[in-house]
């Protein structure tokens, strides 16, 4: 019975880890490709999924914001324990042989996610403005009416 139990605990535990684990990111600020810094504002959810081989954005039930919200795909980590993440775009590999055979290739030119190893901290490069994440901060957090002291 003792292993039954373990076994659906796991079982549980495995389902629960392959649907996506959402975290809530907080912009602490921005700094366009002068170097200028200005005050982050607002925040977005993050769902990993694939055992954090890829992530969306999404609402905070795990949800894509829409339709046409990107997958972002894990590319690797750097020596200094930074794990990328670029949107895959699908191109036609005419040297297959077979033209409609679509191969894809991370594009960095549009957005790419660098994360922390420990995933505490996010910066999101678009169009050569990085905006610098911090974990934590959701809006039902803060948004907690401040009655009394």
């Amino acid at each position: 019975m003792k292993k039954l139990t373990l076994l659906f605990i796991l079982a549980f535990a495995g389902i629960v880890i392959a649907f996506g684990q959402t975290y809530y990111y907080t912009c602490i600020e921005s700094v366009d490709k002068n170097g200028a810094k200005s005050k982050g504002d607002g925040g977005n959810y993050i769902t990993f999924i694939n055992n954090k081989n890829a992530l969306y954005v999404s609402d905070k039930n795990g949800y894509k914001e829409n339709n046409n919200s990107a997958t972002f795909y894990f590319q690797g980590t750097n020596s200094n324990g930074i794990h990328e993440y670029c949107f895959m775009r699908s191109t036609i590999d005419y040297n297959s042989g077979f033209p409609w055979k679509n191969k894809y290739t991370p594009d960095r030119n549009m957005m790419v996610f660098y994360f922390s190893s420990d995933l505490q901290r996010l910066n999101y490069v678009w169009l050569g403005t990085t905006y610098v994440y911090m974990q934590g901060g959701s809006p039902e957090e803060t948004n907690i009416p401040k009655q009394l002291y």
